[in-house]
């Protein structure tokens, strides 16, 4: 029983369940509902984005990271939703749900995006040189259209 084919095996129903009261957990300290300080907020929400990842849920992901990072852009583990989020706009493009070229310029604006905010966090060696090939392969295309 896998998930998938290539992808992560599928997660049993228990887990989902178990996973499902995280977030109902969770959710309150995010929203403001419970009140709580800043840091257990950012907490509550990058562990959101955890579990979105682990249930498969792209749109959860995407929209629970951009929160993350607007609304606690100084929390230390921001950074940590990059890869996550540049790992499901890659399934979005596989799977045709966005175009290729939307979804690789928003993959390279993601790695800007994280030299600029986080240059000393542990993926900006990486994220410097996918946004150097992204540089390359872009002024490779204007080079030929003219």
């Amino acid at each position: 029983a896998g998930g998938v084919k290539g992808g992560p095996p599928a997660i049993p129903d228990a887990a989902k369940g178990h996973l499902q009261k995280a977030l109902a957990i969770w959710t309150p300290l995010t929203n403001g509902s419970l009140p709580s300080d800043a840091q257990a907020a950012a907490e509550a929400q990058y562990c959101t984005v955890l579990v979105y990842n682990q249930l498969g849920d792209s749109a959860g992901v995407l929209e629970q990271s951009n929160r993350l990072l607007q609304q606690w852009p100084t929390y230390a583990h921001s950074w940590r939703v990059y890869p996550l989020v540049v790992k499901t706009y890659k399934e979005q493009i596989r799977a045709g749900k966005i175009a290729e070229e939307a979804g690789q310029a928003t993959i390279d604006a993601l790695h800007r995006q994280l030299l600029e905010r986080y240059p000393d966090c542990p993926l900006a060696g990486q994220a410097l040189r996918n946004s150097k090939a992204a540089l390359s392969t872009e002024s490779g295309k204007k080079g030929g259209e003219q």
